[in-house]
């Protein structure tokens, strides 16, 4: 689904809030306010977006507009994560003589790994919201 973009739209282009606003979700930054004060202290991308660095309103309208595109990029996100966990946690046994390749889910562990990503993304999202009306 395409990103939509405010109709007061700033100098930092719809894919780009779209990857900051999931990055900040996916590691667990979700208040606006707090998102914007690490845009602000950042000084690349401060000078990527000219000083114009959105507000903590432009924040919330983006993810009010794009919380569909916001869940699917914070579900890939999390999916990605939890791959490379179970790809850490079970390392190939050496003294069975099997090959290093990287660990295959199988469909189960597949369907859970969606169904949590989903469920999770969809809590990160709401978690965004509820800080953000506890803050006004």
């Amino acid at each position: 689904k395409p990103v939509v973009v405010p109709k007061t739209a700033g100098p930092v282009p719809p894919e780009s809030m779209l990857g900051v606003v999931s990055y900040c979700y996916a590691k667990g930054v979700y208040g606006s306010n707090d998102i914007g004060r690490k845009l602000n202290q950042d000084p690349a991308f401060r000078l990527s977006c000219k000083n114009d660095v959105p507000r903590p309103e432009d924040i919330r309208r983006f993810r009010r507009l794009n919380r569909e595109a916001i869940q699917k990029t914070v579900e890939k996100a999390l999916r990605f994560a939890r791959k490379k966990v179970a790809e850490a946690w079970s390392p190939p046994n050496p003294f069975r003589g099997e090959s290093p390749t990287p660990l295959t889910l199988a469909a189960g562990q597949k369907e859970e790994t969606q169904s949590f990503a989903r469920r999770e993304a969809s809590e990160r999202i709401d978690k965004a919201t509820f800080i953000d009306g506890m803050s006004m």
